[in-house]
């Protein structure tokens, strides 16, 4: 008897299980996921930065306007006139070694006349503030000089320049007239300026 009850209900599962595998199709479908929709990301876009433009550079121009070699010009303190700029192939400062210009360089020796017209027994300028120029306004103090002070006339070509190169912060001592004799390495060029302390620009011409 408990055999039969036990068949039934065995019968009985089964036949539910068959029921729902009838309305559920069968099997248990997956449930789909969809698949991610490729975006495209855009691309950023190029921007084009307008250059700037060029501004035009103001011509220096040297005010007053330069004098030429072998006019005196002034300050208040003092009078000074090139006399002469000569480029030289080698200059013998002491007289023991010569030097030679390095490639693109030029060795001058310039000549030159200065008067003390200050109120004051004694002026004084550093070697440093006799310098020459370019067109690009770079400067130079002389490599090598000589100071002699005299109240005559004197070719300045004329004076021994010691072999010891020029300290820039030293200084002349002027009491009435005198002539220095500079010596300059620089590069190579057609125009310079000579420039002594705050006075006005003499223009050199090599050519």
């Amino acid at each position: 008897m408990k055999q039969k009850n036990m068949l039934k209900q065995v019968m009985f599962m089964l036949l539910v299980a068959l029921i729902i595998l009838a309305c559920s199709g069968g099997a248990v479908a997956a449930t789909a996921t969809p698949e991610p929709t490729n975006t495209a990301t855009p691309k950023p876009t190029n921007t084009v930065t307008p250059k700037p433009t060029n501004t035009p550079v103001p011509t220096a121009t040297l005010v007053p306007t330069p004098a030429s070699v072998g006019d005196a010009v002034q300050s208040e303190e003092f009078e000074v006139k090139v006399i002469d700029a000569v480029i030289r192939d080698r200059v013998y400062p002491g007289g023991k070694f010569y030097f030679t210009p390095a490639d693109g360089y030029m060795l001058v020796d310039i000549g030159v006349k200065m008067a003390n017209i200050s109120s004051s027994s004694l002026w004084r300028v550093k070697w440093g503030d006799i310098y020459i120029m370019n067109e690009n306004q770079e400067w130079w103090y002389p490599s090598w000089g000589t100071f002699k002070e005299t109240s005559d006339e004197l070719d300045p070509f004329a004076i021994g320049v010691s072999e010891v190169e020029i300290d820039p912060e030293a200084e002349i001592t002027l009491e009435k007239t005198g002539f220095l004799r500079l010596f300059y390495h620089i590069p190579k060029g057609d125009t310079y300026y000579f420039g002594f302390s705050d006075s006005p620009f003499t223009e050199i011409k090599f050519k």
